[in-house]
């Protein structure tokens, strides 16, 4: 199946494609655990491009050019602060009013990254975790994405009331102690632990405000990791199929054999099904839907499952030449194990998306083959 994209689609395509080839796998591999390419996220920020993923719907722009965006940086791959600094945080200080700092983060000016306790978030209990009380914050977030690179951090906590208190920390606090943990995917992650007082200039909301603009991020969020997902399974995809023609075992390519087409055909109604559901979400958001965080969720659940499957066959034709880290496969599932976990794993989602149901989905997607 191949979805048809209009011209402005089809440009934001081209222009990422091309500017994210400069950044080849080559070099996605010398960073790898160390640092993120900052080059990919400056000239998307200077081509305008990055502040797609604020928000589209709050920008009057269809949410479909997020998706393209999100797809274009899961086939590349890259590590960088795109979903957390400005999918979530620029997206959450928009609805809360804040729109100088929220440009900035679409600029690519500043970086921020949201400190909450995901799961907890996810399920719609809420528990940040950290006390608010006599204008001092205290306690420990755990596994923020990109905290040492973000010029300040959102944190969520409680008051003395019990009310939920979103505040705007600047890293360089020196109440402000972060603890780097090693990652799977190479994604920076930290423990946080803060022991410092806040004026009031640095309250960003509190209350059922918060917590709706919480949920509404979720879906933007949920948007473009579903997006990263399915543009990883499209490129995994790729070389597996790649390599099927061009080896040959017994005088014959590989994917000559009925068991490797049944790989291959499966692998493809799989992302054919994700790359629905992602589309139909931003149809939804751009119809100015607003009760789809249940639907985002299931967006996110199936094309996680999805693709994580597709990538397991991608290994399995490859044999064991995809599994070393030198192969992009092995990139892309590293990625793919990442953001199928943050804000929300597949299990976690699942009572979210179907509260009454015990299994997952399955959705038959309408294909043109």
């Amino acid at each position: 199946m191949r979805l048809q994209l209009d011209e402005d689609q089809e440009l934001i395509r081209r222009s990422v494609r091309k500017l994210l080839d400069g950044f080849p796998v080559e070099q996605r591999r010398t960073t790898w655990g160390k640092d993120w390419p900052r080059g990919a996220y400056s000239q998307l920020a200077e081509s305008g491009l990055l502040e797609l993923a604020l928000g589209p719907h709050l920008l009057g722009q269809p949410m479909a050019a997020a998706i393209v965006l999100g797809i274009e940086l899961g086939r590349a791959s890259l590590i960088s602060p795109l979903v957390t600094s400005v999918a979530a945080c620029g997206c959450l200080l928009n609805q809360l009013g804040d729109a100088q700092h929220s440009a900035l983060l679409a600029s690519g000016t500043s970086i921020a990254a949201l400190a909450v306790e995901e799961n907890q978030f996810v399920t719609g209990a809420l528990e940040p975790g950290l006390e608010f009380c006599k204008g001092r914050l205290r306690g420990v977030k755990r596994s923020v994405s990109f905290a040492d690179d973000a010029d300040f951090l959102l944190v969520a906590a409680r008051d003395a009331n019990g009310t939920i208190v979103l505040l705007r920390i600047n890293t360089d606090h020196s109440g402000v102690t972060m603890r780097k943990l090693d990652s799977i995917s190479g994604e920076p992650l930290f423990d946080v632990e803060f022991d410092l007082p806040v004026t009031r200039d640095s309250i960003c909301g509190s209350g059922e405000t918060v917590e709706q603009a919480m949920r509404r991020t979720l879906t933007n969020v949920f948007a473009m990791q579903s997006a990263i997902l399915v543009g990883g399974g499209e490129r995994a995809l790729e070389i597996a199929s790649n390599h099927v023609v061009q080896r040959e075992q017994f005088g014959q390519p590989l994917g000559a054999f009925q068991a490797v087409k049944h790989h291959i055909a499966n692998s493809r109604l799989a992302l054919d099904a994700a790359r629905l559901m992602v589309f139909e979400l931003a149809w939804k958001i751009d119809r100015g839907e607003t009760a789809i965080l249940a639907h985002a969720a299931e967006t996110k659940l199936w094309t996680a499952t999805a693709t994580a499957e597709l990538l397991r066959r991608a290994h399995e034709l490859q044999g064991g030449i995809s599994v070393v880290d030198m192969h992009e496969t092995m990139l892309l599932y590293r990625r793919n194990l990442a953001d199928s976990l943050l804000w929300g794993s597949p299990p976690e989602l699942l009572p979210l998306t179907y509260p009454l149901r015990s299994i997952l989905p399955t959705v038959q997607p309408v294909t043109d083959i």
